[in-house]
C-alpha cells in the first residue's frame, strides 16, 4: 500500500476506535464533528435518517437512553477497508455487551456495519452509516 494509503488507513482505524469510545461514553460531540452534512444513517428499525441534523437527533437520543440504562462495552472489527480518492469504506462487525445499571444483568448484541467516508477539506467524514444485528436465538441473546 502506498504511503498516503497507509496514512489514510491509520486515520480510519483511529476514527473507528474513537467511534466505539464515543458510543460507550455518550460523547455526542464526537459524532457532531465526524458526520458529513449530508450524512445518512440506516439503523435497524427506524426509517433512514437523512441529513446531519436528523442523524444527530437520533444519535443523541440513543446515547442518552442507552447509556442511562446500561454500561456499554463495544468492539468494532473491520473486515475490509477500501480507499478510492476522496472516498473510502469500512465494512466489519460489532459486538456490544450491555450491563444494566440497576440489576447488573447483561445483554449481548452482535452485528455488521458498513461505513462510507468522504474526505472534505482534508478530513474524513462519515457520509453513510449502515448497521444491522445478526440473527440470534432470543435465549442466547440474554446474558
Amino acid at each position: 500500500m502506498e504511503k498516503q494509503g497507509e496514512e489514510t488507513a491509520r486515520e480510519l482505524v483511529d476514527i473507528r476506535d474513537r467511534f466505539a469510545q464515543a458510543e460507550m461514553t455518550g460523547d455526542a460531540e464526537f459524532f457532531e464533528f465526524l458526520l458529513a452534512d449530508d450524512a445518512v444513517i440506516m439503523a435497524p428499525g427506524p426509517p433512514a435518517l437523512e441529513g446531519k441534523a436528523a442523524c444527530m437527533e437520533f444519535i443523541r437520543g440513543v446515547l442518552l437512553d442507552v447509556n442511562r440504562e446500561f454500561e456499554r462495552y463495544i468492539s468494532l472489527t473491520s473486515a475490509e477497508v477500501r480507499l478510492n480518492g476522496d472516498w473510502a469504506f469500512d465494512r466489519g462487525t460489532f459486538s456490544q455487551r450491555l450491563v444494566r445499571r440497576d440489576d447488573r444483568s447483561e445483554l449481548r448484541e452482535d452485528g455488521k456495519y458498513f461505513w462510507l467516508y468522504v474526505r472534505t477539506a482534508g478530513s474524513w467524514k462519515l457520509a453513510r452509516i449502515v448497521g444491522n444485528y445478526d440473527w440470534r436465538d432470543e435465549e442466547e441473546h440474554k446474558g
